[in-house]
């Protein structure tokens, strides 16, 4: 089992919800929990939706341009002294899910756009692999708008990804290092840039002429320094 114990000069993990409590008024969003606010950008249409506790992050992009991808999602409204963020992860049984993208980022500015263009960012990104049955992770980082991959899952040499689902994933930040897991699986040990305060933005971009495709996230939940 996972480690749910908060480390020596640690808090403990606190949730992070998405949408308001039932009966209650949302934050600056409306819909949305006080925490978070929402983020768009591209062509295509992209829609929030709230599905119980969790929310659901659509595009279409029939008809769309090429370029930018079509993003939708949301990110905390004030900044955050992380040392970890978890969340749930919902696939949603993707017919083709090819170079479909769900991600978080801790990125030290904020936008209401694509964080995608920010300078500075740490993201872990989930990407569909052709033709579309199968998923792969990815870990990178942004300094100063120069961009590195930490870690590709094999990728391109390794084409095969994965098979997707319902994943409990979780972040820890330590001494400039980056830990991702996946259940109680480490996929991934990174060194990593850190800021000491972060925006979490939860994100899901479509390439061009794909019809309506979702994921699921939710429990947020963070722990800070």
């Amino acid at each position: 089992m996972a480690d749910d114990r908060a480390p020596v000069g640690r808090e403990a993990w606190r949730p992070l919800p998405l949408l308001p409590p039932a009966g209650a008024g949302g934050g600056p969003d409306g819909g949305l929990g006080a925490a978070w606010r929402p983020v768009r950008a591209g062509p295509g249409r992209a829609v929030l939706r709230p599905l119980q506790a969790e929310l659901s992050l659509e595009v279409d992009t029939r008809g769309a341009a090429a370029t930018p991808l079509t993003v939708i999602g949301v990110r905390t409204t004030h900044p955050l002294d992380l040392s970890g963020v978890r969340w749930t992860l919902d696939w949603n049984a993707q017919v083709n899910g090819a170079y479909l993208k769900a991600s978080l980022y801790l990125a030290p500015q904020a936008s209401e756009g694509d964080p995608e263009a920010l300078p500075d960012f740490v993201r872990v990104q989930h990407v569909g692999v052709p033709p579309g049955d199968r998923w792969r992770h990815e870990v990178a980082a942004r300094e100063a708008g120069r961009l590195r991959f930490l870690d590709r899952a094999g990728w391109p040499a390794d084409r095969r990804g994965r098979a997707p689902g319902r994943i409990r994933a979780q972040i820890a930040l330590q001494d400039g290092r980056l830990v991702y897991r996946e259940g109680d699986a480490v996929l991934s040990t990174v060194e990593a840039p850190a800021w000491p305060r972060v925006h979490v933005y939860l994100t899901l971009a479509g390439h061009s002429n794909y019809p309506a495709r979702a994921v699921r996230v939710g429990a947020v939940e963070v722990r800070t320094r």
